[in-house]
């Protein structure tokens, strides 16, 4: 059974799903999903969180952001990468001027990069590893 866990980020005070290991489902594809926990920032630091989780992928990153500027998880997945981690990232069609740091250290370490030039945000920010 394929098992996968949640990250999903949302900026500026929203939440963060990961952490510890708490709640597991099955959908109907039979697919086993586990949250493990809920940050908020502040107080909690979502971002070391979301660097944790990705530090301890082992298969799959899959992230879909808005406001994607953080260079510690830009480097995280750069790391995920160089281990032989699957990493895809999925940007809204804004991140040429908002995110260009960023794109810059994915697009330098070769990991897959998409830009989704259909909408102009993408105001959802999932994480998947």
């Amino acid at each position: 059974m394929n098992k996968f866990v949640i990250l999903s980020a949302l900026w500026l005070g929203v939440s963060v799903t990961l952490a510890t290991p708490a709640v597991a489902s099955q959908a109907s594809t039979g697919i086993q999903v586990e949250v493990l926990g809920v940050y908020f920032t502040p107080p909690t630091d979502a971002a070391a969180a979301i660097v944790q989780a990705i530090d301890g992928s082992e298969r799959e990153v899959l992230v879909q952001a808005y406001g994607f500027t953080h260079n510690a998880i830009a480097q995280a997945l750069v790391r995920a990468h160089q281990r032989g981690v699957a990493v895809r990232v999925l940007l809204d069609k804004k991140s040429q001027t908002s995110n260009g740091y960023v794109m810059g250290v994915l697009a330098h370490a070769q990991i897959e990069l998409r830009q989704d030039g259909k909408h102009a945000i993408a105001h959802d920010n999932r994480n998947l590893t």
